[in-house]
């Protein structure tokens, strides 16, 4: 069992501390050295990154929960902060993504419509309302990227 008791803001800081800090196991170095002694030498940068990698995962000691995250693919972290783009070109300048050819065989052969879409797209046609027009390109994006998420239930934070 992986329990331990902590008592007051400062045990959680020397907990939080220690934990980040636990000292790799003595034969890591070493079993490093080996690892790419044993690699051909024309090998690309890359080949030595993914080694070194590959190594200090099979040698590094991690505790029950981050090995039960990493064997479901559970994200160990995760953020509040969201990053989108924002297409400020011209319309006629901005790149467009096709729809799919499932969607686009549906559409009559002289349909022009058969790009996705976009957050410009429902920018432009915002309804109408002092809170909608007042509100910037950015903030609609913001906003359009909620109503998606809740839309797909997905849960975000």
């Amino acid at each position: 069992m992986d329990i331990q008791l902590i008592q007051g803001v400062y045990g959680v800081a020397m907990y939080i501390c220690t934990y980040i800090c636990k000292s790799e196991p003595q034969g890591l170095k070493l079993a490093i050295t080996k690892a790419l002694d044993a690699l051909p030498e024309n090998s690309s940068q890359r080949k030595h990154l993914h080694t070194i990698g590959s190594v200090v995962l099979s040698h590094r000691e991690i505790s029950a929960q981050e090995v039960a995250y990493r064997m479901i693919n559970l994200p160990l972290v995760e953020s509040s902060v969201k990053t989108i783009y924002l297409n400020c070109r011209k319309p006629d300048k901005r790149h467009k993504v096709l729809k799919s050819n499932a969607e686009r065989q549906q559409l009559d052969d002289d349909s022009e419509d058969i790009f996705q879409t976009g957050l410009p797209d429902y920018y432009s046609i915002r309804p109408k309302g002092s809170e909608w027009e007042k509100m910037s390109l950015a903030t609609n994006h913001a906003v359009q990227i909620n109503i998606q998420i809740i839309g797909n239930h997905v849960l975000s934070s």
